[in-house]
């Protein structure tokens, strides 16, 4: 089996709705996103210069004395983090590991780590936290003393945090810095940002980053495995500054403040800092960010059971929630059935009553099939709204590209006229798709395992028009790959196709609730009985007799003809104004004179209005409800 991507043209289409998953005001949010795409593209904007480094790999020369380093224990590896080295060691943060020292001017002279107005700075680290405190602000990386905020002293030139605000897991990247003032003796202020919520699972490793324009508030955009978190963040408080850092000749410090007194330090693992001067571009976040996840093994003999279909397994459990691939193999939480791989929509999970139930915020399908194609080379199409990956023979030849990182619809409009046309009839991509194809050859005889998977639900719920189509050798035209059925991939055919599924998926539907209603039919025969029960040991009510000129179709019919027919004197007063307004005069007095000593469990007279029936100690219990326990 040999393969080729001929092209990697993909077509995306934006959505209209602004996605907003943080504190910012919605053109706030805007502007940011706007800048982080501009930020990418201006080469005028300053390009990141790496100041310093520390990968805890080897002592570092500017690192403070052993005695003080915090231990070493197993940090990012391969084959998973291939940019990583065997036996990689990252530092490990306990209650009783003291702050380190990264660098100092003392041990590298010349090495200038103050920021100023108009400087930009960038930070770059890998993380993965185990035991960090609810709710309060850890320090990660700091340059002045953390703990002196709005003190007269205060001289944190710059200081990066997380925050862990609930038990889920969740955390929050901030930054923080003390601003300059013009009076000496005037009090400084801190300002502080903090991103919106970045998930710690599926992985253990996560790749964070921040950059900042140092004089424009709006200019703070957070990072994370590779990715700007759009939409995400606010000062706090409102506190955003165009002034600039106070600077000081302070140390850069690692994992807490100076003080041992330190109100929150650190937790966990941190490997590979990186601080630069100057702005790191997305793709360069990117670009460090490097992950290998493992492929599924399909067992041929479980596929060979139903060799004319496509084996369907859905994973709910262990998805990343943000457009990346799991660090290993999901197991499936439900297995189906199919023709062809072709997917637009899945049938639903119900309760033990019958209802729907709710869907997982990010689900992972993965399709697998063993399909024999004729002799030849042919063409291959990979299209999903989720990111998508397809494997022959256990080896991963296509991808396609992860969503924008907003969906704002503040593009060029010239990005909608990149698309794939290849052939007369060949189905364009609907809104919301992205599609890569190339080309691969069988030898006619050897059925090749074909495996698809797509993460979808993380921006967009649905599968969208999920498909792996195939054009055999000397055709134009196209279908979907499938072990048995033949299924054009035309507009006409998937129309078809579609609509048949479609009744399908409905009679799954059906025929699950149905199932889910016989594992309740006890428990509903049991309230049947004590009904009929409850029915038979009380006096049966009379039926009133049905007024004239109202139809009745049953004995309830029966009860409301002869309730509206009792209140209709009144109703005919009230419209000839002959008699008090209810609403206007009655219910006042009511709400100003008698509601408030006649509520709840303590209703003066033992009498609460919420119930006519006289209760102990009524005077009365003979007279209209108003009189009673008067």
């Amino acid at each position: 089996m040999s393969f080729s991507v001929s092209s990697s043209i993909s077509r995306t289409f934006l959505s209209t709705s602004p996605l907003f998953t943080g504190a910012l005001p919605l053109a706030f949010g805007w502007l940011i996103a706007a800048q982080a795409m501009a930020m990418d593209a201006n080469p005028s904007s300053p390009k990141a210069v790496l100041l310093f480094a520390e990968s805890f790999d080897q002592a570092n020369p500017a690192s403070a004395p052993a005695t003080s380093l915090a231990p070493l224990e197993e940090g990012p590896l391969p084959p998973v983090y291939p940019a990583f080295g065997k036996g990689n060691r990252a530092a490990f943060f306990a209650a009783e590991t003291p702050s380190r020292v990264l660098a100092t001017a003392a041990t590298q002279p010349g090495l200038n780590l103050d920021f100023r107005h108009g400087d930009s700075i960038s930070v770059e680290f890998w993380l993965a936290a185990e035991d960090l405190p609810i709710g309060k602000p850890v320090y990660l990386l700091s340059k002045g003393h953390p703990e002196r905020a709005n003190q007269p002293d205060d001289d944190l030139n710059y200081a990066v945090m997380v925050l862990r605000k609930t038990e889920r897991p969740v955390i929050n990247l901030g930054f923080a810095f003390t601003s300059e003032t013009k009076d000496p003796k005037a009090p400084r202020k801190r300002h502080q940002w903090w991103s919106g919520e970045m998930p710690l699972e599926p992985y253990v490793w996560h790749q964070f980053g921040l950059t900042f324009t140092f004089g424009d508030p709006t200019s703070l955009l957070p990072f994370q495995n590779g990715r700007n978190i759009p939409f995400s963040g606010s000062w706090q408080s409102g506190h955003s500054t165009e002034r600039g850092p106070v600077t000081n000749a302070e140390p850069l410090v690692m994992g807490g403040a100076f003080e041992e007194k330190t109100k929150a330090s650190y937790r966990g693992r941190i490997d590979q800092i990186s601080l630069y001067r100057g702005i790191k571009r997305e793709h360069e976040f990117d670009r460090d960010y490097a992950i290998h996840t493992p492929v599924p093994v399909i067992d041929p003999q479980v596929l060979q059971q139903k060799p004319d279909h496509v084996r369907v397994e859905l994973c709910s459990e262990g998805v990343p929630s943000r457009r990346q691939w799991p660090e290993q193999v999901l197991k499936a939480t439900k297995v189906m059935d199919e023709d062809a791989f072709g997917f637009f929509e899945l049938p639903y999970d119900y309760t033990k009553t019958g209802v729907r139930a709710a869907r997982p915020a990010a689900q992972m399908l993965r399709a697998s099939a063993a399909i024999t194609f004729p002799k030849g080379k042919h063409r291959i199409l990979l299209r999903a709204r989720g990111v998508s990956r397809l494997m022959l023979d256990s080896q991963v030849v296509m991808e396609t590209e992860l969503q924008p990182t907003n969906l704002n619809g503040h593009h060029l409009t010239t990005e909608q006229e990149q698309y794939l046309d290849l052939g007369p009839d060949f189905r364009f991509a609907p809104p919301g798709n992205r599609e890569r194809w190339g080309t691969f050859e069988s030898d006619g005889v050897k059925p090749t395992l074909v495996v698809l998977e797509t993460i979808f639900g993380t921006e967009r719920p649905g599968l969208g028009e999920t498909v792996v189509a195939w054009s055999r050798e000397g055709e134009q035209s196209w279908q979907l790959v499938a072990p048995k059925r033949q299924v054009p991939y035309t507009d006409a055919g998937w129309a078809a196709y579609e609509a048949e599924r479609r009744g399908h998926i409905a009679q799954i539907n059906q025929d699950t609730r149905r199932a889910a209603f016989a594992s309740q039919q006890s428990y509903w025969e049991k309230r049947r009985d004590t009904a009929n029960q409850w029915l038979q040991s009380v006096p049966p009510v009379a039926v009133p007799e049905l007024p004239q000129g109202y139809p009745a179709h049953n004995a309830i019919d029966h009860f409301i003809a002869a309730k509206i027919e009792a209140v209709k004197p009144a109703v005919q007063q009230a419209k000839q104004g002959k008699g008090p307004d209810y609403f206007k005069q009655i219910r006042p007095l009511l709400e100003s004179r008698c509601y408030d000593c006649h509520k709840g469990g303590k209703a003066k007279g033992d009498l609460p209005w919420t119930s006519p029936t006289p209760r102990t100690g009524a005077v009365n219990p003979t007279g209209p409800p108003w009189c009673r326990g008067m």
